[in-house]
């Protein structure tokens, strides 16, 4: 055994479990697992790590070609046989491990992915929404140009600006304080 493909499918093995639960424990394909097996492509080391981390045994077994990888002693420094119960035990660690490590890719891929996302999102609506006010104020503006350009306009040709009268704001004659309409024939008289 002097490959990391063949010491990382022995490990496996030994451990008994399939490239697919590797694949899903590590939320990669089972397709990648198989690679680094058979020297196709080689595992990152921090992947590595949670490769010996799964497996039960040391990184350095992993890399280096020792005839046979160690297991990962107890915390109280021993190796045991490992019957059935233990065997058991170990998986069920081995499982919540994976788990733990799932958990982990899941948190750090929603940090990573997620929430840059998110706040893409928010700034893409502000800006949407700056853009819409921005459009309005320059309604606004174009509507209070207009007026002043049609104020001046009025003033040039002097008009006053709220006569309201016909013929262009001429000014008309309403008569004086005998109560007689303009151009009636007793004005006239007077």
């Amino acid at each position: 055994m002097d490959t990391l493909g063949e010491r990382l499918r022995l490990a496996r093995s030994a451990k008994g479990i399939s490239q697919l639960a590797v694949a899903r424990a590590l939320d990669t394909s089972r397709t990648v697992v198989s690679k680094w097996e058979n020297n196709e492509q080689e595992p990152r080391l921090q992947t590595l790590q949670r490769l010996a981390a799964l497996y039960g045994v040391r990184l350095e077994d992993l890399v280096t070609s020792e005839a046979n990888p160690s297991p990962v002693p107890h915390s109280d420094g021993l190796v045991a046989a490992e019957g059935p119960t233990e065997r058991l035990m170990r998986l069920a660690e081995d499982l919540s491990t994976a788990l733990k490590m799932r958990e982990e890719n899941e948190r750090l891929r929603i940090e990573q992915v997620e929430a840059p996302r998110a706040e893409a999102e928010k700034i893409a609506r502000e800006a949407e929404r700056a853009s819409r006010e921005a459009d309005r104020a320059a309604r606004e503006g174009e509507k209070i140009a207009q007026e002043n350009l049609r104020m001046l306009m009025m003033q040039l040709m002097g008009t006053p600006r709220d006569s309201g009268q016909p013929g262009g704001g001429e000014p008309v004659d309403v008569g004086d304080d005998t109560g007689e309409e303009p151009g009636s024939v007793d004005a006239a008289r007077g």
